[in-house]
Parts: C-alpha cells; structure tokens; sequence
C-alpha cells in the first residue's frame, strides 16, 4: 500500500475508533466546504467533493461499510485537492 494511504488508512481508523460515525464528518466536511475560508479551493473541486459527500451518504444510507465510505471518501478528497494544487 502506497504512504500516502496508509495515512488515510491510519486517519480512518483512529476516526472510527473515536467513535465518530461517517455521516456525522461527512456532514462536518460539507459544512467546512461551504463555509468560509476555503477560498484557495476551486468551485469545481467544491462541486465535485459535495457530489460525493452525497454519494458517500447515500451508500451509508443502503447499509455501506463504515470503514469503505470514509476511506473512499478521504481518497476522493485528496485526488480532488492535489489535482487542484497542479
């Protein structure tokens, strides 16, 4: 597995090992992206996150595995962001 998933895996894990649920930091996450302060995040990247934020919900919604959603989606989110830093 390359570092920089192992990171997230790491992330991941200690996040649910808190007790967090997923739907709760993908609630959170939305929150930050609409909020204030991310100006240096395009509206296409903002668009394409909150597309799958609502995906990862959905999946949550239809029984999807805890651990598989949040991985996918802090994947997703740092594509998303490095691509935007190119």
């Amino acid at each position: 597995m390359p570092a920089g998933s192992e990171a997230l895996k790491t992330l991941a894990d200690d996040l649910l090992a808190e007790g967090f649920p997923v739907s709760q930091i993908a609630q959170q996450m939305l929150e930050a992206l609409l909020g204030p302060g991310l100006d240096t995040v395009g509206n296409l990247q903002k668009s394409r996150v909150a597309v799958h934020l609502a995906e990862t919900e959905k999946q949550l919604i239809e029984g999807g595995s805890d651990m598989l959603q949040l991985m996918n989606l802090l994947a997703f989110c740092s594509r998303t962001f490095a691509t935007q830093k190119q």
